[in-house]
């Protein structure tokens, strides 16, 4: 049975039972438990076991945070609604920060749902929360047992297929890349368009670990290992191609001795990981592999071609490292022994206290949406159906929101009057025909909610089956026929979305043009940042110079990453496709930029440090200078006389550099030196000459796009 299949019959049958139930037990408000059914079927893409744990835990979450507000401030209304805030502030963060977001979807929403039980005898505000806990908590349970016992549909074989996938992608890039360092083949764009795929399609198994069958989660830290070490990979052949396009045309294969038998082994070593993934025992174990460049070979080599070819070596082996690594992951996950290889080093994690912006922005957006729509609860008794406003704008300021933050929330109102009508027509002129439960349940609820689920996506899934549950007003086993409460209802959503609409814009704007701008500035002020921390690399730094650091290390990884998503979001009605493009060129250049320092930082104190920081640091200068040029020009400034300036400088540095390291190796430094000193020393250079050239690039890149019109005011709503 297909997977859309089995998730609209799980939701169905669900919200049949649920309704059915709480109709029997002659509960207040049957419809309760319905919307916990449909907030259930929301970010969900067939796991049943693991995330119905996670609503479960996340619906206790949610009513312990309730009852601690309720204890803490029992009839203090503004201090419960700062500590609730505060609450779904820090919930609100967490989605996006862990990748079992359900937990914290749950515990921001179901603690405002409570609360708006009837408010109108505050000596019963305890028991009409607690009745409303439990028919929320009926609906999550429902879904829950109906997605395990009936529709247990695991993802965890889509997930072995994807990994497979990857792993095959991963071999053609490499055998891709190997004809690139051999001359056999130039870059094209097939390859770029292969590189992009898996990148793109790494975001995808990440999601997919959350796959519930028990073999799955009795090795997810293996599993979620080998996913790590795919993604490692595949950016180190980027970073390899990176490195290698200064060569030229240089034939790289004679001069690395080992990269045919580099080839030879990490393909077998990739088609005996699939075949573990098939639970067949693997044809051969990892072998060791040396591929450092033979240095009687490139005695005709600049120093920065020395430089990019050790830059490429270290990428190659890191690939080695990383497929060593999934070996082992996979091999213990399938019961298989490890490959006999040594010791590898791991780089440990780093933690950082301060918060990421975008995160902390969509949350905060979240709590004053959730004050606002209180707002209008308490001080607007004439508005209709306040509960619906609060419910509406939390749902969609959590999930629009925090999920895709560059969604107007005004744009769903059509998809609201939609939903709402549907379930008007079947509220005031089908349920008045039907005779008793059965009937309800064959003739509408099962097959709404079936549709609604089989053809709706993501935040049209959320709409729709929110609305439908609204609009038909499950209210006990008396029903009510009024076209007053779809019109009062409808109201109401449109005042939620209206706030929510405001704040879409107002304290922090989410357009994309905005988004992007204010991107591009944070990663060039902390680009600006971690090559001042270089500069300063042998100064002590205090605790919190530390959390600042790795907070500036974290940023000029993470903003690359998603510039390209918020350009793609940029309205080509008012810009137009040309600068969409650009701006997605430049996003991409940036990420060069973004890479380079990467490895500067994690070479900063390794071996040969000494000798860089004796003849190279003083260049950080020239970069800091580009780099605020290049901010300057975003912001309208002139542009030619900066790229004209940095262009001379660039080629200038690069020769001081060369020069420098050629005086260093006849003043003896070379020949004393390790060869790992004298790799690393390499490595540092070839990272200055590719961040040059980067930095470089984007002035270009910045140059051609038209600032002024992307900063347009009436293109920024």
């Amino acid at each position: 049975m297909p997977m859309r299949v089995r998730q609209a019959l799980a939701g169905a049958i669900a919200m049949v039972i649920a309704i059915g139930l709480a109709m029997a037990w002659n509960w207040a408000h049957p419809s309760w438990a319905a919307l916990g059914v449909a907030v259930c079927t929301q970010l969900s893409d067939g796991e049943s076991l693991q995330k119905g744990l996670m609503r479960i835990l996340g619906t206790i979450l949610g009513g312990v945070t309730l009852l601690i507000v309720m204890v803490t401030f029992p009839q203090d209304r503004f201090p419960a609604l700062l500590l609730t805030g505060m609450f779904v502030l820090i919930y609100a963060y967490l989605m996006k920060s862990v990748r079992r977001f359900y937990i914290f979807f749950l515990a921001s929403i179901i603690p405002v749902t409570i609360a708006t039980a009837e408010q109108g005898d505050p000596t019963r505000f305890f028991e009409l929360a607690t009745a409303r806990m439990l028919e929320t908590g009926l609906g999550v349970g429902v879904y829950v047992v109906v997605a395990i016992v009936f529709f247990p549909a695991s993802t965890s074989a889509q997930f072995f297929d994807k990994v497979k996938a990857q792993t095959s992608t991963l071999a053609d890039l490499l055998i891709a890349t190997v004809g690139v360092l051999k001359v056999r083949t130039q870059p094209d764009e097939d390859l770029s368009s292969l590189l992009g795929s898996a990148t793109e399609r790494q975001g995808g198994l990440l999601s997919a670990l959350d796959a519930d069958s028990l073999d799955m989660l009795e090795n997810k830290s293996a599993w979620d290992q080998a996913v790590r070490s795919l993604e490692y990979a595949t950016k180190s052949l980027d970073r390899a191609l990176l490195d290698r396009s200064v060569l030229e045309r240089a034939d790289i294969g004679h001069v690395l001795i080992g990269l045919p038998h580099f080839e030879v082994e990490i393909i077998s070593r990739l088609r005996s990981i699939q075949q573990m993934i098939d639970k067949q025992s693997p044809e051969a174990e990892p072998q060791n592999i040396d591929i450092r460049p033979a240095q009687d070979r490139i005695a005709s080599y600049t120093e920065i071609q020395r430089a990019s070819l050790h830059a490429v070596s270290h990428h190659l082996m890191q690939i080695d490292q990383a497929t060593k690594d999934l070996y082992d992951a996979v091999a213990k996950a399938r019961g298989f022994r490890a490959g006999s290889i040594e010791h590898r080093h791991r780089t440990p994690r780093t933690f950082t206290i301060i918060p990421e912006p975008e995160q902390a922005m969509g949350a905060i957006r979240c709590v004053l949406g959730f004050w606002a729509a209180f707002a209008v609860y308490m001080f607007l008794p004439g508005v209709p159906f306040p509960p619906i406003v609060l419910s509406i704008a939390m749902v969609v300021g959590i999930q629009a929101g925090v999920m895709t933050p560059y969604l107007r929330p005004i744009s769903v109102f059509p998809k609201v009057i939609v939903a709402m009508v549907g379930g008007m027509i079947l509220h005031v002129f089908l349920m008045p025909h039907l005779d008793g439960y059965g009937q309800l349940a064959t003739f509408m609820i099962f097959p709404s909610t079936f549709l609604i689920l089989y053809f709706f996506d993501g935040v049209n899934k959320a709409i729709g089956l929110s609305t439908w549950v609204t609009a038909v007003q499950f209210n006990g086993n008396v029903q009510t026929y009024s076209f007053t409460f779809f019109t009062d209802a409808l109201a109401a959503m449109f005042i939620a979305l209206c706030l929510m609409q405001i704040l879409w814009q107002f304290p922090f704007n989410f357009a994309p043009q905005q988004a992007y701008n204010r991107l591009l500035k944070r990663f060039l002020r902390s680009a600006t940042r971690v090559i001042t921390s270089m500069d300063h690399a042998d100064a002590p730094e205090s605790w919190w110079q530390r959390q600042i650091r790795v907070y500036h290390e974290k940023q000029i990884v993470l903003i690359p990453q998603k510039l390209p998503i918020w350009a793609s979001q940029l309205p080509k009605e008012t810009v137009g496709d040309e600068m969409v493009n650009q701006a997605t060129a430049l996003a991409v250049s940036l990420g060069v930029i973004g890479a380079r320092l990467e490895d500067l930082v994690a070479l900063r104190n390794g071996p040969g440090a000494t000798l860089w920081n004796a003849e190279m640091r003083g260049e950080l200068e020239i970069w800091r200078n580009e780099i605020s040029a290049l901010e300057a020009a975003m912001l309208g400034k002139n542009m030619t006389r900066a790229q004209t300036d940095f262009d001379g400088a660039a080629r200038a540095l690069i020769d001081q550099l060369e020069t420098s390291f050629a005086n260093a190796r006849a003043r003896g430094a070379g020949e004393t030196s390790t060869p790992v000193q004298v790799d690393t020393v390499y490595r540092i250079l070839g990272a200055y000459r590719g961040l040059t050239e980067a930095i470089s690039e984007s002035l270009k890149l910045s140059h051609a796009m038209d600032w002024p019109r992307l900063r347009e005011p009436r293109f920024n709503v």
